[in-house]
């Protein structure tokens, strides 16, 4: 929960209507006494009357009061609800209180009230005023700042506490449905779900062979140990996990983020948050990377269910950073041998299409996860790529550029990269399974 409290020691001020009534009511009163007549008087009565019983129930100016905002929870998931709260303590003989509240574009408040923070008076201790928000987009997200105006009997006297400072929402990813039948290739862990390739303790039968000292007499295999007069034992595949590097591309995005649509980014960050939750729950090693972005993201490989929430939770930091930064990128992805390499990216930044070859040259597994949205949903101005989307050559540029990504794809497949489109469960079976069919080939790499 984010908390603020603010506490005001100003004293009720009158409204423009207090000070309006007084006003009138006195001129009314003089030019009666001057002009000599009482039915002029008669007008000045309703409005001292209002004044006299505004002045009444005026709140007590002795007493400061005190304005609590929270923001509860402060961090949450997509398609949940934060509610924003302003209490007002103490609210006795306070009629109405009203806030104006600013937000980031992808909170969308709610409020049951017809705007924000209309309450009517009452004689109870405090006052709550409370909103929805729903968050539109993953990310760091604003409440605030906020103005709370508190108002007595009649409109008489306001008082304006000081500008609440904002509050912070974090708004995690909601990971993309996944799911994947294959086993993650060339697994180099200790224990773990998947089948290694060396001979050790596991589940899954490799052969027979004759025993030797250090044997377990539990793997001896009485019947061939008969048939061939010799004691044999069984021999298993060991149990290993696998280090899976996830790399996200943040040099970009294209498409806008709507409730129908999403971007490349934000499918590449629920994308990958879907891959690490999957691969994590299996019990394998996930680390995350980023490739560009406003800030450098960087997670070691760990495993667990805490590591699920941390990988979460720094995917929501990711921004695109809109224009590449041309570096050696490969050279800070840490991938060590026999990793699987997973980079989730609309394959548009030559950076990323040069790492791509790099690491499939080390002799890496390396899958491209492509993220790009269907093209024939893309418009002129859901392509942010550092033009004006109101020039007319914004369109030819576009094709042109998709045809120069097509051919950088099939430059990938040909160096052995396996490029598949994200498609949610069972996007990447085919994949691993080939890739690790072909694993036992003998394969040059680079030096």
């Amino acid at each position: 929960m984010s908390t603020q409290r603010s506490t005001t020691d100003a004293g009720w001020r009158p409204t423009a209507a207090q000070v309006r009534a007084v006003g009138c009511g006195s001129a009314f009163a003089v030019a009666a006494v001057l002009t000599g007549r009482p039915n002029v008087l008669l007008l000045a009565v309703p409005l001292v009357v209002v004044f006299v019983w505004s002045l009444t129930l005026r709140p007590d100016p002795a007493r400061s009061v005190s304005v609590t905002v929270t923001a509860d929870p402060a961090r949450l998931r997509e398609g949940a609800v934060s509610r924003w709260r302003a209490q007002v303590e103490p609210a006795r003989r306070v009629e109405h209180v009203v806030a104006a509240l600013d937000h980031d574009r992808w909170l969308q408040p709610q409020t049951d009230t017809p705007s924000l923070g209309l309450a009517p008076g009452s004689v109870a201790p405090l006052l709550l005023l409370q909103a929805q928000l729903r968050p539109r987009r993953w990310g760091g997200r604003r409440a605030g700042p906020a103005t709370v105006s508190l108002t007595s009997a009649w409109g008489a006297y306001r008082l304006v506490p000081p500008v609440l400072p904002e509050r912070s929402v974090t708004v995690l990813p909601q990971p993309a449905a996944f799911d994947s039948n294959a086993p993650a290739p060339h697994p180099n862990g200790l224990v773990g779900p998947d089948r290694g390739r060396r001979v050790g303790d596991g589940s899954e039968f490799a052969g027979i062979r004759r025993f030797q000292v250090g044997d377990r007499l539990r793997r001896v295999h009485w019947p061939v140990s008969l048939r061939t007069g010799q004691l044999q034992v069984v021999t298993t595949h060991a149990d290993q996990d696998s280090e899976v590097v996830l790399v996200v591309d943040a040099l970009g995005s294209v498409g806008l983020d709507t409730d129908v649509t999403a971007s490349s980014l934000s499918t590449s960050v629920r994308a990958a948050g879907a891959l690490a939750e999957h691969h994590l729950h299996r019990g394998d090693r996930v680390s995350l990377t980023s490739v560009g972005g406003v800030r450098a993201v960087r997670v070691p490989a760990r495993s667990g269910r805490r590591h699920a929430f941390r990988v979460i939770e720094v995917l929501a930091r990711i921004e695109p950073q809109g224009r590449s930064r041309r570096t050696h990128l490969h050279r800070g992805l840490g991938v060590r041998a026999g990793s699987l390499v997973l980079v989730v990216s609309p394959l548009l930044d030559e950076e990323i299409i040069t790492t791509l070859h790099v690491l499939s040259g080390r002799g890496l597994t390396v899958v491209a996860v492509d993220t790009l949205p269907d093209p024939a949903q893309l418009g002129a101005a859901d392509l942010t790529i550092d033009t004006d989307s109101g020039d007319p050559w914004v369109g030819p540029v576009w094709r042109l550029r998709l045809l120069e990504r097509a051919a950088a794809v099939r430059g990938l497949q040909q160096a052995g990269v396996a490029v598949v489109p994200w498609r949610g469960p069972g996007s990447l079976d085919h994949v691993l399974r080939e890739v690790g069919a072909r694993g036992s080939r003998v394969r040059a790499v680079s030096r």
